[in-house]
């Protein structure tokens, strides 16, 4: 396995990545070049897709960075903003290296569907590290973290509220043990330019992809922009312009980052649907809410009340369910705290 960590200096600061292309799962490109196309895996539960993938390759040394979307089937505005830095990106101009996959969840974004995936009904962001001997959600995440993040020096996971979400733009990282790559993963976040931003604990037992990514040493971010399995020119170019941003944060484009007030939150409550009903939302993104408030309401078939939902504690209000059909267990809403 390639060195998953950029070189440092006596005093700890991160050094350039030397000027190479450290993915063998694709072809190499010449330096200076950009070369986009399909990859395949060998494993049995893997064959018959092709993965699509940008390869950026720059003439200037830099750090290696990954760029991945749509692990979740119906998070679309990460797609787009990939495709389009991807597309329009000039590798003469490119310090370091970019590998860029814009749709990892194939089967779920084929067959629109929201959370799972449709070849064994799992999460693949909650399966990871993965196994080699698992189901397709096991492996698909075992060679996602060896064969793409790994050898790279930074990630940043590209993500959306899904197909039944409503949620306001935010980004955040996992702290590790390691203060350069904590510096690292909060520029990688902060010239992301979303209003807010999150920053979860060191991670232990997490399935999740930028967990598990910030404990194999690479300075890794997650971003969540848009939600309802929408796709808009808006979002695209929030999701385009803030992967602009990062990539200047970290040296690998030149140029000045567009500035942005960002509130740094930690993570707070999660409210959970207590039975299945109907969900009846009383509430609005970023709205404050203190302990107990009510923030909707559930019915059952027949129109009457099953129970009112409250806050548990304080918080800011980042994403919600935004369908009809709650099922017991479901996230009604999710809250920050500052």
């Amino acid at each position: 396995m390639p060195d998953t960590n950029p070189s440092r200096s006596d005093d700890g600061d991160l050094l350039p990545a030397s000027a190479h292309f450290p993915w063998s799962i694709v072809p190499e490109p010449a330096a200076g070049e950009k070369r986009s196309g399909y990859l395949s895996w060998p494993d049995t539960v893997l064959r018959g897709l092709r993965w699509p993938y940008i390869a950026v390759r720059g003439r200037q040394p830099g750090r290696t960075i990954a760029i991945v979307a749509a692990l979740h089937g119906g998070e679309y505005p990460g797609i787009l903003g990939a495709l389009r830095l991807g597309r329009l990106l000039n590798p003469e101009r490119v310090h370091g290296s970019l590998l860029i996959l814009p749709i990892v969840n194939l089967p779920a974004f084929r067959e629109r569907t929201a959370f799972i995936t449709p070849h064994d009904g799992r999460n693949l962001n909650r399966v990871f590290p993965g196994k080699a001997t698992g189901t397709f959600s096991d492996v698909l995440a075992l060679r996602l973290l060896n064969d793409i993040i790994a050898p790279a020096d930074g990630l940043i996971d590209l993500h959306s509220g899904d197909v039944f979400e409503t949620l306001s733009p935010y980004a955040g990282y996992h702290t590790s043990d390691d203060a350069t790559q904590n510096n690292l993963a909060r520029a990688m976040t902060e010239a992301f330019g979303l209003p807010d931003a999150l920053v979860y604990p060191m991670p232990t037992n997490s399935g999740g992809l930028t967990a598990n990514a910030t404990l194999l040493g690479v300075a890794s971010i997650f971003v969540e922009v848009g939600g309802n399995a929408l796709a808009s020119d808006d979002e695209t170019l929030i999701v385009y312009q803030g992967l602009i941003n990062s990539l200047r944060a970290l040296g690998v484009l030149e140029g000045l980052r567009t500035p942005a007030a960002t509130r740094w939150l930690q993570p707070g409550a999660t409210i959970i649907a207590p039975a299945d009903g109907l969900w009846r939302p009383a509430l609005e993104l970023r709205q404050s809410v203190s302990a107990n408030a009510p923030l909707g309401t559930l019915l059952d078939p027949l129109g009457n009340e099953i129970a009112t939902i409250t806050t548990p504690a304080s918080g800011i209000i980042l994403y919600y369910l935004s369908a009809l059909s709650a099922r017991q267990g479901n996230v009604l809403a999710s809250l920050a705290r500052e």
